[in-house]
């Protein structure tokens, strides 16, 4: 058990180090009925632009009724910029 809790720990470190800032967004709520409620939304769809959209609901969701929202954004590995058409690659 100790090993495992070892190995653990040294994976999710190297799991957080390999996110970058720009992966994702993450909008804290402050008060209301959400509040100690986590939404994570996966955008990363070329029809519907959930990379425009889906940073609008989570902040509103946030402001007015206290989630911890967080958006992550599907990234093309060749340029490293969020493109909604890959859909195999969401750090």
């Amino acid at each position: 058990m100790k090993r495992f809790l070892s190995w653990f720990t040294v994976s999710a470190f190297a799991v957080s180090l390999s996110v970058h800032a720009a992966d994702y967004l993450v909008f804290e709520g402050k008060s209301g009925p959400g509040m100690g409620k986590n939404i994570v939304f996966l955008s990363g769809d070329e029809e519907y632009r959930s990379e425009e959209s889906l940073p609008q609901m989570a902040k509103i969701l946030a402001e007015r009724h206290g989630f911890k929202c967080t958006v992550l954004f599907a990234i093309d590995p060749a340029s490293e910029t969020i493109d909604p058409k890959i859909t195999r690659n969401m750090p």
